[in-house]
Order: C-alpha cells, then structure tokens, then sequence
C-alpha cells in the first residue's frame, strides 16, 4: 500500500492531491539523488511525495537513458486543436478604400444631420 509510506513519511500533507507536473531539472535531481543513494523506485517515490508511485520514477529514468534531458520535458497536456490559427492579411496587401466625395451640398439636410438611430429609422 503505497498511501503508508506516503503517511508514514508525510503525515496528513503525504495523503493530499499534490502538484503533478514536473519541471525536467526536478526529474533530473530526483533521478540523480536515487542513484547517489541507491533508492528503489517506491522508496524515491515515497521520499519526494509523488503521486503515481514507482511507476513514474521508473518511466523518467527510461526516458531519461533514452533522450537525456530533453526526454524529460514536460509535454503539452489535452487534446491537440482542430482550428488552424487565422492568418492576420498583411496591411500593405490591402487596397484602400478611396475616399467617396461627398455628393450632399453643404447646406442640405442630409449634409449636416448626424447619422443617429432616428435618422436610420427613417430611411
């Protein structure tokens, strides 16, 4: 039962949830102290109050003799997603607008009404 060796060497803190992403220089140190110490997976496990037990010791060690440490990256976590970024259109790529003169003569109603919610009622 791996939640005594948690309580035993933890107390109450060994039987909460814990933080469970791990940075590659964490995995790196908890391998190299298991080593040094020459610690089984369950006791390392135990030691530093990780969650998964000696099977995640065990699987950073693998992948630590397989790619060194950049094997123990952490990973993206969820599922990939399906919409492709929007690509942003250059601004130099789009033609301006040329301005519309205006063809209201500038003492004529239309000219100096503001365009309200009422005068798009109107219309």
């Amino acid at each position: 039962m791996q939640w005594v060796g948690h309580y035993r060497q933890h107390g109450d803190a060994g039987l909460r949830k814990k933080f469970s992403h791990y940075s590659a220089d964490f995995k790196l140190s908890v391998l190299q102290r298991m080593r040094a110490q020459e610690l089984s997976f369950k006791q390392t496990s135990v030691l530093f109050d990780l969650r998964g037990g000696a099977g995640v010791v065990s699987g950073w060690e693998r992948r630590y003799d397989e790619g060194g440490l950049k094997a123990l990256e952490p990973k993206p976590r969820g599922r990939p997603s399906k919409m492709k970024p929007l690509k942003t259109p250059k601004t130099s790529a789009i033609p301006r607008r040329a301005k519309t003169p205006n063809t209201h003569e500038p003492g004529s109603e239309q000219a100096q009404e503001p365009v309200t919610l009422e005068a798009l009622r109107r219309c």
